[in-house]
């Protein structure tokens, strides 16, 4: 359905919060050969109890966490604890390094000097993990290694992922998700953002690659944001980055990690100028689109009557 010049407008209007930095105050603190934690110098600010959720992003390859900071400061001053991860020592993300950086969260071994301990301040069971290119489908390679070890995990960010398939013309070692892996993180109760850019040129990681490879072999709660002007590293990386693609990034994970309906709504209406398509979670409703007009091609999924009951701490809280 095409959005109406108010409609766009309402939207714009509820999204704008998440376009502003959050309450809190954010800091660094690195983690040797892995990585960087961005976090809220005031936590204690937070009510007593309310102890931080945790995402962990895996950067592309060859790119280093602070190439995504102002992205990851912006989730962390919303009140959620970020692990911007990358491998130092050959720069090309791999699951093992992923899940030793995810692991020393979980276990503690691994926190900001401000948040320790950690069972006081970090909520392990609320958990995100995600990745942008070469790192997205290294994170869901995590994700289902987590699940498959009765590790939580709620939901799963492909920003830009990549899928390269085996044989390709580039020679390019294949990274493109598995069916097992899609499947153990549908059959988990988690959910997925895809996010895509427009103008990414780049091979294996287009829109066509989020939408084919990523939004329509999954069968769990899902949605797909095709950001106008987003390119490859311009629509991630930096100010741009951070203008463009983090706050839907940011809704999706306060409405997964903090059953935040506000969050929520403005996710699922967007920015008013991009193309969204979405599975709410009522098992008994249809597919949706939300378009603005633009090109966008939609194939015939399953039937949303298929699609697994999430679990009701795993997944975007229904409205």
């Amino acid at each position: 359905m095409g959005g109406s010049p108010s409609e766009s407008l309402s939207a714009a209007l509820a999204f704008a919060p998440y376009e502003r930095r959050g309450p809190f105050a954010t800091a660094t603190h690195p983690v040797l050969h892995v990585g960087t934690f961005y976090y809220p110098v005031d936590h204690a600010r937070l009510a007593p109890g309310n102890r931080l959720p945790v995402f962990v992003f895996a950067c592309g390859t060859y790119q280093y966490s602070y190439e995504y900071a102002p992205t990851l400061h912006h989730i962390a001053s919303f009140g959620v604890l970020v692990l911007g991860v990358q491998d130092e020592r050959t720069k090309v993300m791999s699951a093992a390094v992923m899940l030793r950086a995810i692991q020393a969260v979980l276990t503690g071994a691994s926190v900001p000097p401000p948040l320790a301990p950690a069972a006081q301040h970090v909520d392990a069971s609320r958990l995100v993990v995600g990745g942008h290119s070469g790192g997205g489908p290294v994170a869901l390679e995590a994700a289902a290694a987590l699940i498959a070890a009765n590790t939580p995990v709620r939901g799963f960010v492909a920003q830009h992922a990549a899928a390269i398939p085996a044989g390709n013309p580039q020679r390019l070692a294949p990274n493109r998700p598995t069916a097992q892996q899609l499947d153990a993180l549908a059959q988990s109760g988690a959910s997925m953002l895809s996010l895509c850019g427009v103008k990414d040129v780049i091979p294996y990681c287009s829109c066509d690659t989020a939408l084919r490879e990523y939004f329509e072999r999954f069968d769990g709660p899902k949605l797909l944001v095709k950001v106008l002007a987003a390119e490859h590293m311009a629509g991630t990386a930096g100010l741009r980055g951070d203008r463009l693609e983090g706050p839907y990034l940011l809704t999706y994970l306060l409405a997964t990690l903090d059953a935040d309906l506000a969050a929520r709504d403005a996710l699922l209406a967007g920015r008013g100028n991009e193309d969204i398509l979405y599975y709410l979670l009522d098992r008994s409703a249809a597919p949706t689109i939300v378009t603005y007009g633009l090109e966008y091609q939609v194939v015939e999924a399953s039937a949303a009557a298929a699609l697994p009951t999430p679990n009701a701490t795993a997944a975007i809280p229904a409205g």
